[in-house]
């Protein structure tokens, strides 16, 4: 995720060196809707992180009612995300919100529609 322009990946993969990478549960979160826009980032943030997998991806401020269908959609960035599992690039995939527990409630159902069950859901 590009939180101070990338800026906070880079301190957090120079932090990761020396080991201890192997000691921490590392999670970051991408904002990509396609397919396409989502494992741009993946990449972007591995490369950042200096690491070859990271823990747990979470789409990032689900907050559009139209945001789970974007992402479920053919070309979605659901497609970029398994791959990356599939891939060893991620392990777990989750989501997160600020606004509405309606759309958390709508990302659930479009993704059981999916047959596809997150690993995470975080709402403050």
């Amino acid at each position: 995720m590009d939180y101070n322009d990338g800026v906070s990946e880079i301190r957090m993969g120079k932090a990761l060196r020396d080991g201890y990478r192997q000691k921490v549960f590392l999670m970051t979160k991408i904002d990509g809707r396609t397919k396409e826009a989502a494992a741009r980032q993946i990449d972007e943030s591995l490369k950042r992180l200096q690491t070859d997998r990271i823990d747990l991806m979470q789409f990032h401020e689900i907050i559009r009612l139209e945001d789970p269908d974007r992402i479920f959609a053919s070309g979605g960035a659901i497609e970029a995300m398994l791959e990356a599992r599939q891939a060893g690039k991620i392990r777990h995939i989750g989501f997160t919100g600020h606004k509405d527990p309606f759309v958390h409630l709508r990302m659930l159902d479009i993704a059981a529609a999916h047959q596809f069950r997150f690993d995470a859901v975080q709402m403050p």
